[in-house]
C-alpha cells in the first residue's frame, strides 16, 4: 500500500509474511466491468485494480482474524469472539 492507501500490488496467497486480504469489499458498479467469468476475484480482478490504483485498503493492528472454511471453523471462531466480547 502507499501512503494514500491505494493498494500498489495484490498476491492472492503469497509464499511470505504479507498483510492479508480479508474483510467486507464495498464496490460501486464499475466493478462488473473487472469480474471475470470465472475464477476468484482475489486472483484475476484485484491485480488488475491494483495496477490500475483502484482499488483501497486498511490496515488493523492487533485484531482476532480466522479463515472461515468449515463449520467447524465458524464454531472456533463463534466460541473465541464470545470470550472476547462476554460481559461476564
Amino acid at each position: 500500500m502507499d501512503k494514500e492507501n491505494y493498494i500498489t500490488e495484490f498476491k492472492e496467497k503469497p509464499l511470505f509474511d504479507y498483510l492479508i486480504n480479508a474483510g467486507i469489499y464495498v464496490f460501486n458498479k464499475v466493478i462488473y466491468n473487472y469480474l471475470p467469468d470465472k475464477g476468484d476475484i482475489e486472483v484475476h480482478t484485484f491485480p488488475d485494480l491494483a495496477k490500475e490504483r483502484k482499488i483501497k485498503g486498511v490496515i488493523y493492528k492487533d485484531i482476532y482474524w480466522k479463515s472461515i472454511d468449515s463449520i467447524k471453523d465458524l464454531e472456533e471462531v463463534s466460541k473465541v469472539i464470545d470470550q472476547i466480547y462476554s460481559l461476564s
